[in-house]
């Protein structure tokens, strides 16, 4: 995975894939070593996503609100994930939370 700085940007390949309508947040943590595709973090105001737990953030947009980051590192073309969230801002509390995330998929 080549390093890119993390940022969200909106992931269409969430909504295409039928996951209710309007658009998607996704935090780019990285990107392919071709180039062709970023690693992304969903991000979502649900606590849980079937059986599993998401992770507890502070909102990007709101750090006075909650917002939670999927449980799993996704690997999306970068045709899906063209917009980017200029008003979306990562919470320096959260940074451990997310590599967290980050460590758990690359030791599977």
């Amino acid at each position: 995975m080549k390093k890119v700085k993390w940022h969200f940007r909106y992931n269409l390949k969430r909504k295409i894939a039928g996951m209710g309508k309007g658009k998607h947040p996704s935090l780019i943590v990285g990107e392919t070593e071709d180039g062709k595709a970023y690693v992304n973090i969903g991000l979502t105001k649900s606590p849980k996503r079937g059986h599993h737990k998401n992770t507890k953030i502070h909102n990007p947009q709101d750090w006075s609100q909650d917002s939670y980051l999927r449980d799993d590192v996704r690997i999306d073309s970068k045709e899906y994930l063209s917009e980017v969230l200029k008003d979306y801002k990562l919470c320096p509390e959260d940074i451990d939370k997310i590599w967290a995330i980050i460590n758990k998929k690359d030791s599977h």
